[in-house]
């Protein structure tokens, strides 16, 4: 092992008046910069940050101007399109008030013949069963009167026919009769 000998200190300006490499000044400098530096570096990361942000942000409001642009260049033809969607609404409105009425002034025709073929009494012949406007006509012929009476108040019991109307011809041979049928209540 070899041993290790102090240099003696050759220099004849005492330690505490020689200059020394770096002054207490300069260190203390130093020390702010580094300080500066270490606060300066987050800042400028954070205003770079924010320019670039900005910049998003102005491209974005630019592109939006110019989706605004396109808008208002289509809002007379979307006015118009608003009323022709309105006036199509109302003309919907109609046309189904229409059929409301339609469909509550129809008459079932076939169900209304189908109960002036199967009231018919025993001993009544029709001969004619005829739509006049919104009325129904039976002529018929009958053995006597009172058979023309029971049917016509059976078909005014059954509830189809707002009103039966009779007229009536004597024959040799029975009754020659006439009905005018209206259609009403459940007929409708």
């Amino acid at each position: 092992m070899m041993a290790t000998r102090t240099v003696p200190d050759m220099n004849l300006v005492p330690p505490e008046f020689r200059r020394r490499l770096v002054s207490r000044a300069g260190l203390l400098l130093l020390l702010v910069a580094l300080v500066g530096l270490a606060l300066l570096w987050p800042l400028s990361r954070a205003f770079a940050g924010a320019r670039e942000s900005l910049s998003v942000q102005q491209a974005r409001l630019e592109d939006l101007k110019r989706q605004e642009g396109k808008l208002l260049a289509l809002e007379p033809q979307v006015q118009e399109l608003r009323a022709l969607l309105e006036k199509e609404e109302q003309r919907l409105r109609e046309l189904q008030g229409d059929y409301q009425a339609f469909q509550e002034g129809r008459v079932d025709w076939p169900r209304l013949l189908g109960v002036v073929v199967e009231r018919v009494p025993q001993g009544v012949g029709l001969r004619s069963l005829v739509q006049k406007g919104g009325n129904l006509e039976v002529k018929g012929s009958a053995g006597s009167l009172p058979l023309v009476a029971r049917y016509g108040q059976a078909l005014n019991e059954s509830g189809l026919f707002a009103s039966v109307q009779t007229s009536l011809e004597l024959e040799d041979q029975g009754v020659s009769f006439t009905l005018v049928l209206k259609p009403g209540g459940a007929g409708r």
